[in-house]
């Protein structure tokens, strides 16, 4: 529940029994990733390419505790602690508090987990939501110190208004993805 009482759902992929023994030998189960949405989706667009090609599965079979965001106003994020809110004052939000808002699932995903640091993942308005929430306000020392690493795809960012100070760092195995994902689309 965000501090003006919404009550976000956040989806939780568990890994199996079978992958997770698997993986408790390479000492990686206990890593969480926090997967951000872009504008008008919700936790659905991570898994729409089904298993095993994209981004959720992705994540999962790299041993992370995947976790994954329903912005305020989508089909998961519709309630509120006053039940007798009407839709005028619940709706009544800009894009400020979706930054604010996940400082809620950080905390949330804290008590569930107890884990240090969460590595962010987002597609396109996650990487400014992560920009805005990351870069100046109360929150922001808070969400630095438990953030691990931040991987942004297609971010709506302007890079001139962005004050985030944040290590770049891109990895092969990424580099040759893009590039074949590129060279199959034309």
């Amino acid at each position: 529940m965000t501090k003006d009482g919404t009550i976000l759902l956040a989806h939780r992929v568990n890994l199996n029994s079978e992958l997770k023994a698997a993986l408790e030998d390479q000492s990686c189960v206990s890593k969480v990733a926090l997967l951000v949405h872009s504008m008008n989706c919700c936790s659905e667009v991570f898994f729409l390419q089904g298993n095993g090609k994209n981004m959720g599965t992705y994540w999962v079979e790299k041993g992370y505790d995947v976790w994954l965001t329903n912005q305020r106003g989508n089909r998961y994020s519709l309630d509120h602690k006053d039940p007798n809110i009407t839709a005028e004052k619940f709706f009544d939000y800009s894009i400020d508090q979706y930054a604010l808002d996940i400082e809620a699932y950080y905390k949330f995903i804290e008590g569930k987990t107890q884990c240090q640091k969460i590595t962010y993942v987002s597609y396109s308005l996650g990487g400014f939501i992560f920009s805005m929430s990351h870069s100046e306000g109360k929150i922001c020392k808070y969400l630095n110190s438990k953030t691990e690493r931040a991987v942004l795809v297609a971010p709506l960012l302007i890079p001139a208004l962005s004050k985030v100070e944040a290590k770049v760092e891109v990895s092969q195995e990424a580099l040759v993805y893009f590039k074949r994902r590129a060279y199959e689309l034309g």
